[in-house]
């Protein structure tokens, strides 16, 4: 790259210190899009040290959160428990028990700008059917959830535009399964449409609830950086329309507050300082009236 005072190391920023012995007092650390529980990581390592940071989260639904095995009743409900929900790193957050489970969190992981073709939704939710039709519920329970149910990892563009036989093709040969009937994938495929619409209903609420989300965290975040005594704004980097990951941390250490004693005695100076200088010009001006 033509560069001589670049280097690279490899670094775990899951352990603090490993991260802080590589930094130096004015250093500004910058973490563009750390994918979930690393952005903890590294709001943790920079709260303890010197350097400053400048953060933009992203896919804050990602590990260690992940929704938990079992129901428990609610009326007549059975609702999801929730065992591992996001815990919040500032003391303010604890008080105030700020504890987002991931079905919260990955709303605003699900948002971003632009309307999503009806076609790859009604994909989605048929090859949902057809997984939950063969058992296969394993990417919904915690630890095994990595991404969006079902996941789509391992299908590719071209299985997309060859229809949704080849979709499901390949994720059923991605989990070990056998090939899908023309009578699974008709009946998979008239649950994906009739459900669609009522997903999109749903779907009007969803940056809505992730917008909250993703401030609510970004917030908890750089409310344990003020409790380190760091000055930390928050604020959008850029456009949604680049992308929807746009709230930016930035934090520095605070200058040391100068006393009442400090502060009066370089004014002092200041003001002799200025004496000084118009003294010294003064008597400039006169020695050249003289010649």
């Amino acid at each position: 790259m033509g560069l001589q005072q670049v280097s690279f190391a490899v670094c775990d920023i899951q352990s603090a210190q490993a991260l802080q012995q590589r930094l130096r007092a004015k250093d500004l650390v910058v973490g563009l899009h750390p994918c979930g529980s690393l952005g903890e990581d590294l709001i943790t390592a920079i709260a303890d040290s010197d350097p400053a940071l400048l953060m933009v989260s992203c896919c804050i639904m990602g590990r260690p959160w992940a929704p938990a095995t079992g129901t428990k009743k609610i009326g007549h409900w059975n609702v999801p428990r929730v065992q591992f929900p996001r815990q919040p790193l500032s003391q303010l957050g604890q008080d105030l028990e700020i504890c987002l489970p991931r079905s919260a969190l990955k709303m605003a992981n699900l948002w971003a700008p632009g309307a999503v073709p009806e076609e790859k939704i009604v994909t989605r939710l048929a090859l949902r059917w057809l997984l939950a039709a063969r058992g296969w519920h394993n990417e919904s329970q915690a630890p095994d959830c990595t991404s969006l149910t079902p996941s789509m990892r391992g299908v590719t563009r071209s299985h997309l535009k060859a229809g949704f036989a080849s979709v499901a093709r390949r994720a059923l040969e991605l989990r070990s399964l056998t090939d899908a009937s023309p009578e699974e994938l008709g009946q998979a495929l008239r649950w994906g449409q009739e459900v669609s619409v009522l997903y999109r209903r749903l779907e009007l609420l969803t940056p809505l609830i992730g917008e909250v989300a993703e401030v609510a965290v970004n917030l908890d975040r750089a409310r344990r950086l003020e409790e380190a005594d760091r000055l930390t704004l928050l604020g959008r980097m850029f456009p949604k329309a680049s992308s929807p990951r746009n709230l930016a941390i930035y934090a520095q250490p605070r200058l040391p507050r100068r006393s009442k004693k400090v502060q009066h005695q370089q004014r002092e100076m200041q003001y002799l300082q200025n004496l000084r200088h118009a003294h010294g010009g003064e008597a400039q001006a006169a020695k050249a009236g003289e010649r």
